[in-house]
């Protein structure tokens, strides 16, 4: 299967967005373009880093129609390599750079996503819900 251009640019501007962010300076501190510039990586390339992040997931498993057999057994171990490498990643960065580095929470959200990828779209939905009422309930408290 080829390579999605598409996806490969969105991915490319996430990944500069967050570069931005991290590293360019503060929005007071820029002018001009520079301005307008952190204005669009502020807040919005985290947004497209982390919906890139499950439509590769989404492309590994097999787009509509989940790979079984063989080749979803492959699937899921490329999404674990993957899991394996951005938390080993963010684990040194945070180690090195100190804080909280998002690279490892994907990694750990790659792992948790592995039983979800055979799942049908409404149940998928239904989980999904039931996390967020959870979520949203331990937050209350």
């Amino acid at each position: 299967m080829g390579r999605l251009v598409g996806v490969d640019l969105a991915r490319a501007l996430a990944v500069f967005g967050m570069y931005i962010v991290h590293i360019g300076p503060v929005l007071s501190a820029t002018h001009g373009a520079g301005t307008w510039v952190r204005y669009l990586a502020d807040g919005h390339s985290s947004v497209l880093f982390a919906t890139l992040a499950g439509f590769s997931l989404m492309l590994i498993a097999g787009r509509r129609e989940p790979k079984s057999g063989l080749a979803g057994r492959q699937a899921k171990a490329r999404i674990a390599i993957r899991a394996v490498v951005l938390l080993a990643l963010g684990t040194v960065l945070a180690v090195q750079y100190g804080g909280v580095i998002i690279l490892g929470f994907y990694g750990v959200y790659f792992l948790l996503a592995l039983p979800l990828l055979r799942l049908r779209a409404g149940t998928l939905a239904a989980v999904a819900a039931g996390l967020a009422l959870v979520h949203r309930r331990w937050r209350s408290s």
